[in-house]
């Protein structure tokens, strides 16, 4: 089973933080690190060369009482520690996921999404996927975007705590790598709204629509933004929420080619229901002001 961990961040549940401290013992990198281990954190030899078939030869040398399905009985995780950089997930709250990716032109013009990108630093040449990050919004302040009494045509602010968190910590290039956090200071402009499309007896259908202009120096990231939000009238909840922020000009610097690439972010409702839709987001685990931050406290 491929698991992949935050090693910047401190454990929340003390089982794990053992399991962990198990593994480091064996001489294994808990930092930027690829290795294979059984269930209670015995690592497979061989870790130390790059070449998998290695590893799943020796795994395969290894007894079956230690390989079967069930021959671990894994210990309990402990109690869930809370910290600023490792908070619950916020109660009633709205958790969208979110894909950042560098994107590519070709002859006429049209975008793309290029097989290869560079990593920062190292300009490790890798397959080109979408970086993830995930948008937390409080309860109130979802629910500020619904009006009490909606009419088609009807357009409104975004709630600002929202449209300043979209523009600040997720609508950015995070295409390879941490994607970092603006300063309020980085908004030069920026708006995004609400217009009332449809309303029907079960649900009432919003479009999103803005643009910003985000940076600390010229030149500025310029972004168009639309999308589409849908609530459920009966059930109180939002259903939807796709929404697209798509740079103007290329806005991302391949580190290997130094190619200019254009940069898109996609916005994706989550479930709360499913804990990996609702990981922290960076700005909060990054450190211990991130919280705070992120919320404007």
């Amino acid at each position: 089973m491929p698991f992949v961990r935050n090693c910047l961040v401190p454990d929340a549940h003390p089982g794990d933080a053992a399991f962990w401290a198990k593994v480091g013992g064996q001489g294994v990198s808990l930092g930027n690190s690829m290795f294979l281990c059984t269930a209670d954190g015995k690592v497979v030899p061989g870790f130390q060369d790059k070449f998998i078939g290695l590893w799943l030869g020796n795994w395969q040398k290894m007894s079956d009482a230690e390989r079967r399905p069930g021959a671990v009985k894994l210990e309990e995780r402990g109690e869930y520690k809370e910290s600023p950089r490792n908070p619950k997930a916020i109660a009633g709250g709205l958790f969208i996921k979110t894909y950042m990716r560098a994107l590519d032109k070709d002859a006429k013009g049209e975008l793309f999404a290029p097989e290869k990108l560079s990593l920062g630093i190292s300009k490790t040449v890798v397959k080109a996927e979408p970086n993830r990050d995930f948008l937390w919004i409080k309860a109130e302040e979802w629910q500020a975007m619904v009006p009490a009494q909606p009419k088609k045509g009807d357009t409104f602010p975004m709630p600002a705590a929202i449209s300043q968190r979209m523009f600040r910590f997720h609508i950015l290039d995070g295409a390879c790598c941490l994607p970092g956090y603006r300063k309020t200071t980085d908004i030069q402009a920026g708006e995004l709204s609400l217009t009332v499309e449809e309303v029907t007896a079960s649900e009432l259908k919003l479009g999103l629509r803005g643009a910003a202009r985000l940076g600390a120096k010229t030149p500025y990231e310029e972004y168009d933004i639309a999308g589409t939000l849908v609530y459920d009238l009966a059930g109180k909840a939002l259903t939807r929420f796709d929404a697209v922020a798509l740079a103007r000009a290329a806005a991302h610097k391949d580190a290997a080619s130094g190619k200019l690439l254009w940069l898109g972010v996609a916005f994706e409702l989550g479930s709360a229901a499913r804990p990996a839709d609702c990981r922290v987001p960076y700005r909060i685990w990054y450190d211990d002001a991130g919280f705070n931050d992120y919320f404007g406290g």
